[in-house]
């Protein structure tokens, strides 16, 4: 899985229940790279201002 994040602000990209993070800059982008292979919806957000970005559904 690849997720790709761009924003206008400073903070850690982070996917729960894999717990993977990567630092974004401020008005960059990010890439956050891992196996989906736990079944479930996880959360991924800015960690740091604890804004959900998206749900990820694994089946």
């Amino acid at each position: 899985m690849r997720l790709i994040v761009c924003s206008d602000v400073s903070d850690q990209v982070h996917v729960h229940g894999y717990d993977r993070g990567v630092e974004v800059p401020a008005n960059g982008t990010a890439t956050v790279e891992f196996v989906a292979d736990r079944a479930g919806v996880f959360e991924v957000e800015l960690e740091r201002r604890g804004v959900q970005l998206a749900q990820l559904e694994v089946r």
